[in-house]
């Protein structure tokens, strides 16, 4: 700065005095002289000469301002991997069921088996709607020496209907189709055991299920299963393939509180008779069937109530049939506390030209609900058949998860 400043000094020394010469002062032309002859001109004095161009005062350096640093080039950001497609979630549910029995010998042939502790169903359930149209269920039984696949199959969801191809339960009646995981008593009716079903409750087919809603509080519905008719894990083994299937209507006005319905089941086909020696295919046929049956339920507030009646004819070999019928009665009481008592009277004619084969079974107990997952069951089975067989107690629990 200081150097600056000694620059520019003799520049304004210079300025300084130029201005200070150019000042106005007192005139320096002489007054006219009186003894100055007439007619003599005046004496002028030269001007001095015009201030030579002063030089513009040297410009003062100003320092550059600092500028910023250049910023870093961006960092691209981390490509992620490619997403791999979602699986659909797959449910896992099933059901235990734990059962305790006890004979009394009331049919005195003196041989009483012993009481005892068994497992009645384990089962695992795997289940997904793979989309809106399709789905899968797989089913195996943990417990017991049956095989453990018990449904397989692929589900196929149309507008009204449902079409599921594998392995899965015929349908028949009101009894079979049911969960054992809502029955009211241990075991199914002596009918639903013998007439309802093949040869197993379980067959490899094609099933056809469809609902309608019809007003005023109408629902009608139909389920047919097209099946090998050999049972479950088993290849077709005779010519025909058998046909279970029932149709019905539901009606629940709201107003009355009360729901019941109706239903028509129908079924045919044929089943591999080992014929009088098991053990000897020499002998084996095919025996085939008809059956046909109706079932009524009703539910209201404090009670639920069934019906069911099945009749049907099946080959007994040499050009031979076999007409049997059976029934049973089912009612149960509600109460809010989800416990009540139970009964149910069971019959079943395998041959109704045959003498003292006819079954009848009476069924006294209760139920229990502790949540939705805990049942339990407590019957006391009564027979009464013309072969008499030993009366039973049962008491069972069942675990949903």
């Amino acid at each position: 700065m200081v150097r600056h400043i000694l620059r520019a000094l003799p520049v304004l020394l210079f300025v300084a005095t130029a201005a200070h010469a150019q000042t106005p002062g007192p005139s320096s032309d002489p007054a006219p002289d009186a003894t100055t002859p007439p007619g003599t001109p005046p004496t002028t004095t030269p001007s001095p000469p015009p201030d030579a161009p002063v030089p513009p005062p040297a410009a003062v350096a100003v320092p550059p301002e600092p500028t910023a640093p250049p910023s870093p080039p961006p960092v691209a950001a981390p490509v992620a991997p490619p997403s791999k497609p979602k699986s659909p979630p797959v449910s896992v549910t099933g059901y235990l069921q734990a059962v305790y029995e006890n004979q009394t010998d009331t049919n005195d042939d003196g041989a009483v088996p012993p009481d005892s502790f068994s497992l009645k169903r384990i089962r695992v359930r795997l289940k997904s709607d793979i989309n809106s149209w399709l789905g899968f269920t797989i089913m195996f039984e943990v417990a017991g020496a049956q095989s453990p696949l018990r449904d397989g199959f692929l589900s196929f969801k149309l507008p009204h209907h449902e079409l599921k191809v594998g392995q899965q339960k015929t349908q028949f009646g009101y009894e079979n189709p049911l969960s054992s995981t809502k029955l009211f008593t241990v075991n199914r009716a002596l009918v639903s055991d013998t007439l309802g079903r093949g040869s197993d409750l379980r067959d490899i087919g094609l099933g056809v299920f469809g609902t309608w809603k019809l007003p005023p509080d109408f629902e009608a519905g139909y389920a047919v299963t097209f099946v090998n008719g050999a049972g479950a894990n088993r290849k077709e083994d005779t010519e025909l393939k058998n046909v279970w299937g029932r149709a019905g209507v539901t009606y629940a006005p709201k107003d009355l509180g009360i729901t019941s319905a109706l239903g028509v089941s129908f079924a045919r086909g044929d089943q591999l008779d080992p014929g009088s020696l098991p053990m000897d295919p020499a002998d084996d046929f095919d025996a085939r069937f008809h059956r046909l049956g109706v079932d009524v339920e009703v539910e209201a507030k404090w009670v639920f109530a069934a019906f069911e009646y099945i009749r049907g004819t099946t080959d007994t070999g040499g050009g031979a049939e076999a007409d049997s019928q059976g029934w049973y009665v089912l009612a149960a009481g509600k109460t809010p506390w989800h416990v009540g008592p139970v009964f149910k009277i069971d019959q079943l004619d395998p041959d109704m030209d045959a003498a003292d084969d006819s079954r009848l079974r009476y069924t006294f107990g209760a139920y229990a609900d502790i949540g939705k997952a805990f049942r339990v069951l407590g019957n006391y089975e009564l027979d009464r058949s013309d072969k008499r067989k030993d009366d039973t107690m049962l008491l069972f629990v069942q675990l949903v998860y």
